[in-house]
């Protein structure tokens, strides 16, 4: 028979049997409330984005294209500022950052974009294996696109007798109109550089038109970026035999070797005023090296383009794409 104090300590022990389960389970949903109170407000926050490229964009993982004399083949990315195409290991053949990122609006948008100097390096000692090129990142819907083609590319012209590269660089932003950059007028090498074709330094103004890169000469203007071959028509230095080919385009020449690019856009004629009230548009002449020869690879991978000479009636000129098929049956 329990005793008074039996009995207490029974009626005790019933009472914390049946008290514990419940603040037990007061315990498990209290911790329960506190993880969705965490879980909800984690959540509800905005997803982290950056407000700019100045922010997000990293040159040493970056994609870009690689090309085939200036025309995009494929998408590829640096590894720590280093791209290395594979089965290529023979030669040392690889891609690496050769600049600092330049930011500048480079089309126009009020964005902030980027820019920088890649170059292709191999041990193969051919003066026409190693370049440098220009290439674009633009700032678009909060994330970075690679532009494909590249705003500019130069031979590094490097052998074991001239180991120092072409001048490719860039020497400070331009916005809104791209960028500028230091280039070679002729992208030529060595002893293909007669003295006739000098090789020269000569400061441009790259920027970016409906997705292709262009030269826009600090202006509102859509040039291409390639090397005119043979360099300046106005340079008497230069020397070079020029075909007026004006007659013979059946289309206006293009930015890029690419039947659906943009048009060359060059300078605009002069406003009307008082003192000038029958403004017209400049004359326009097209022109190419008379000794111009492409070669059936040039060709097939420019799809049938060739570079030509633009003069425009106020003393200036730039460079466009037009169609061999026309432009060769004056040479």
């Amino acid at each position: 028979m329990p005793t008074e104090e039996g009995s207490i300590n029974s009626n005790t022990d019933r009472q914390t049997s049946r008290i514990k389960p419940r603040w037990m389970a007061l315990s498990v949903i209290g911790i329960l409330c506190l993880g969705v109170c965490i879980w909800w407000f984690a959540d509800s926050k905005p997803e982290s984005t950056s407000s700019s490229i100045e922010d997000s964009f990293i040159l040493e993982n970056a994609s870009f294209y690689l090309f085939d004399q200036g025309v995009p083949q494929e998408k590829v990315q640096l590894n720590q500022g280093k791209y290395s195409p594979p089965g290529n290991a023979d030669n040392g053949a690889h891609v690496r950052v050769d600049s600092k990122v330049q930011f500048a609006d480079l089309d126009g948008d009020q964005d902030i974009d980027a820019s920088a100097i890649l170059e292709w390096v191999d041990n193969s000692g051919d003066k026409y294996s190693s370049w440098r090129a220009l290439y674009f990142w633009l700032w678009d819907d909060n994330k970075v696109v690679p532009v494909k083609w590249p705003g500019a590319w130069q031979w590094n012209c490097v052998t074991k007798d001239q180991p120092k590269g072409g001048a490719l660089s860039i020497t400070s932003p331009a916005s809104p109109f791209g960028v500028v950059i230091e280039r070679n007028t002729n992208n030529l090498c060595g002893d293909d550089i007669l003295d006739k074709k000098a090789r020269t330094d000569a400061s441009y103004f790259i920027g970016v038109k409906k997705g292709y890169p262009v030269v826009t000469a600090g202006q509102d203007l859509a040039l291409a970026t390639e090397s005119c071959t043979g360099g300046d028509s106005d340079d008497p230095a230069s020397s070079l035999k020029y075909t007026n080919i004006t007659d013979t385009l059946k289309s206006d020449p293009r930015v890029q070797p690419f039947k659906n690019a943009p048009v060359v856009d060059g300078p605009r004629p002069p406003k009307k005023s008082p003192s000038k009230p029958t403004a017209q548009a400049p004359k326009i002449e097209y022109m190419i090296d008379k000794e111009f020869e492409p070669s059936d690879r040039y060709l097939r991978v420019h799809d049938g383009f060739v570079p030509v000479v633009i003069v425009w009636g106020y003393d200036y000129q730039g460079c466009g794409w037009a169609s061999w098929d026309n432009v060769k049956k004056l040479l």
